[in-house]
């Protein structure tokens, strides 16, 4: 059974919950953790879900996973490094 992507990053940064990801107070084994999955390993939906969720964000959407992951890359760049 294929683990959806926000389990995937709570095993990847090892955090005890998932809402640890909201507040996680090292940036970079987030960034690192998201950098380990390939976009195409998760479809968009997926992507922007967990996008909303670690960010807290309401509606959101991209043109590609690819889009997603790089946007979400650049936020934790930028809120939590």
């Amino acid at each position: 059974m294929e683990t959806d992507l926000l389990m995937r990053l709570k095993q990847l940064t090892g955090v005890g919950y998932l809402s640890d990801l909201r507040s996680i107070p090292d940036g970079r084994t987030l960034y690192d953790a998201v950098m380990k999955v390939r976009p195409e390993e998760y479809d968009l939906k997926e992507w922007e879900e967990a996008i909303r969720y670690i960010l807290n964000l309401k509606e959101l959407h991209f043109r590609n996973a690819q889009d997603a992951r790089q946007y979400l890359c650049s936020r934790i760049q930028a809120e939590f490094m």
